[in-house]
């Protein structure tokens, strides 16, 4: 038999509490432990990789269009591609020398930090005469 639970929550900072808690009400496995950005958060940062990829995408153009002695005139053709990769952070298991010793309460479950990757690419066709 299996039991599962699923806390979203903004307040990270709870989140050893939270497993503790699990496992002293009797669970003996935690896995899946996820974080991502938010909906909106994502939807922002998306929105300013696309701004930056842009920026960065016609600065590379007018480069080459000065280099031939031309300019750019137009964009023929756009193309957004979005990724987000996820988070995935790590649960550090016990191992007996890692408990508290008697008399001593148990230290929280650490979890180490990671990133979640976001990234956004465009492909731009430029008019250039």
């Amino acid at each position: 038999m299996s039991n599962s639970i699923k806390i979203e929550s903004l307040n990270l900072a709870n989140v050893s509490q939270w497993i503790d808690a699990a496992v002293a009400s009797g669970a003996n496995r935690v896995n899946s432990i996820m974080f991502s950005l938010s909906d909106k958060e994502l939807e922002e940062t998306n929105n300013m990789l696309l701004k930056q990829a842009v920026e960065n995408a016609t600065n590379k153009a007018n480069i080459v269009a000065s280099a031939l002695g031309l300019k750019v005139i137009g964009v023929e053709s756009l193309n957004i591609n979005e990724f987000d990769t996820g988070y995935h952070p790590v649960v550090q298991p016990f191992s007996s020398q890692t408990r508290a010793q008697p008399g001593m309460s148990e230290p929280a479950t650490p979890i180490i930090s990671g990133e979640q990757q976001v990234t956004a690419r465009v492909n731009v066709l430029f008019i250039i005469g």
